[in-house]
């Protein structure tokens, strides 16, 4: 009997490092989410005066002249 109660002690401590280790790599894919969406953000910023120009008002004046 107390070698059940040892195994249902080691289940339970098993599932409960699990949850932390789940939590942890939660916490740690929001981080890298977020750092990947403020390089996207810095990069659009930093290529937008390059491409952003002519093209998109040119664009704007096609479909209305259609």
């Amino acid at each position: 009997r107390s070698e059940l109660r040892a195994k249902e002690m080691a289940l339970s401590k098993a599932k409960g490092e699990i949850s932390q280790l789940k939590k942890e790599l939660g916490d740690a894919k929001k981080r890298e989410l977020a750092e990947a969406q403020q390089a996207l953000a810095y990069a659009a910023q930093v290529l937008k005066p390059e491409g952003g120009g002519k093209g998109a008002g040119a664009g704007k004046r096609r479909r209305g002249a259609q």
